[in-house]
């Protein structure tokens, strides 16, 4: 695990955070604890045990009308006790966090570089300018310009809204036909997510896709490693798991190095933790996109149940000007991550997690998402996940097979007609992965 170094003088940091069931606030709280800092946490609605801590501040943002009202609630922590770094663990929360870090006069990511990593049309056109290898691409309002943007991609090509994130209004298109019927679907999601119909036609890139997952101090990328992504297969994006790392060969891994540090110079990255999702095609790394903050669906926590670093801590020091010290794997495991998702309207008949599950090799957790006896209906985005299952195993092959079958099993269990159901659907407080 990486060395969280000795820190005498106590900081402050506002966090942008959430408190779900793989977001808990303690797992996100407790390297700033450990350092004995002063924490502003920005939440929504939430104020659960996990924030009743000694010097941790909360904030509902659902309290403010505007941005700016939130800002100026944050300008006044900043009046009783500055701020020393401002971290984002949200995608939307990420260009208030730039702009409060500037207000705060920290030299950390701007609005420039929150734009590109949040606005997908400005950082398609920040990463062509620098030649990092991207797909095609188009910003598009209207069918005619939907169908001009195809015409120069081809088909199958991808739409996707300039802002959204968790592959919400994202698909592959086949036909000029299917081409307008999902743009005004994706227009739709742009609409309502930022006020613009706004979307991208992109050419499509064939191959698997991955994740690198670095941290920047000081405008120097540190590499901790790469995640192989899996997703609910047909033309949604939508992700069904994760595994950490990918043991790419030296050449591979050189290639996508190289091109993840063009992607991180072109937005112009200064501190702070990233995440940069690629394919790999025709001997180039091709970027889909980079977030300037550390990837969802507890990646962080895999990363550290894989090989001992803890993204979460080493993006805090990055923002805070602190060495990051050595972020070399310090164990040889492998993490992941499974969803149980559903296509098709179903019904969850039970919550409880057998004992079937947890009892299969490297399985560490379990959770199930909804309530049960409740109608389950997808999201347009292809899926909806109900349920998760977490594994770490020393052996990389057995762990993708405890993952297929305890996410099987599982599943089985929670959709069968007479599925035990707990009093409870779920527990009140989320659930905490232990680092063993």
């Amino acid at each position: 695990m990486s060395q969280t170094p000795n820190v005498t003088e106590m900081k402050h940091v506002v966090v942008f955070g959430m408190n779900g069931t793989l977001t808990p606030a303690s797992l996100y709280l407790a390297p700033l604890l450990r350092r004995g800092h002063a924490v502003t946490w920005v939440t929504k609605g939430d104020t659960t045990d996990a924030l009743r801590k000694p010097n941790v501040a909360s904030i509902d943002a659902t309290a403010f009308a505007t941005d700016d009202a939130l800002l100026d609630a944050l300008l006044d922590a900043h009046a009783a006790r500055p701020v020393d770094a401002v971290v984002s663990f949200i995608e939307e929360w990420v260009p208030i966090a730039a702009r409060a870090a500037a207000r705060f006069g920290l030299d950390l990511n701007d609005a420039t570089t929150a734009r590109c990593s949040t606005d997908k049309y400005a950082m398609r056109c920040a990463l062509a300018s620098y030649g990092v290898t991207i797909p095609r691409f188009h910003l598009v309002t209207t069918a005619n310009e939907a169908l001009e943007a195809a015409a120069d991609t081809g088909y199958p090509c991808v739409l996707k809204p300039v802002r959204s994130s968790g592959s919400r209004g994202v698909k592959v298109v086949r036909n000029p036909d299917e081409l307008l019927d999902t743009l005004r679907w994706t227009t739709g999601v742009a609409l309502a997510e930022t006020g613009r119909a706004e979307a991208l036609v992109e050419s499509y890139v064939p191959g698997p896709e991955y994740s690198a997952e670095v941290v920047v101090a000081d405008g120097e990328v540190r590499f901790v490693g790469f995640t192989e992504k899996y997703l609910i297969g047909g033309d949604f994006r939508d992700e069904v798991g994760h595994v950490h790392p990918m043991p790419f060969d030296a050449d591979t891994a050189a290639i996508a190095e190289a091109t993840v540090r063009a992607t991180v110079a072109a937005v112009g990255v200064r501190a702070g933790g990233c995440h940069v999702e690629f394919k790999l095609h025709d001997g180039h790394a091709w970027i889909m996109e980079i977030a300037t903050r550390l990837g969802g669906a507890l990646i962080p926590t895999l990363v550290q149940l894989a090989t001992g670093v803890d993204l979460i801590d080493l993006t805090y020091a990055a923002c805070l000007g602190e060495p990051l010290g050595d972020v070399r794997p310090t164990r040889a495991r492998s993490a992941g991550i499974r969803f149980v998702s559903v296509t098709e309207p179903t019904t969850l008949h039970g919550v409880a997690v057998p004992r079937t599950v947890t009892a299969i090799p490297g399985v560490l957790r379990a959770d199930v998402f909804a309530r049960a006896n409740t109608p389950i209906t997808p999201t347009s985005s292809g899926g909806q996940r109900v349920a998760s299952v977490v594994a770490c195993h020393a052996d990389r092959e057995t762990l993708l097979d405890s993952l297929t079958r305890s996410a099987a099993t599982l599943r089985d269990a929670l959709f069968a007609s007479d599925a035990p159901a707990p009093l409870r659907a779920r527990p009140d407080a989320p659930q905490t992965v232990e680092i063993p």
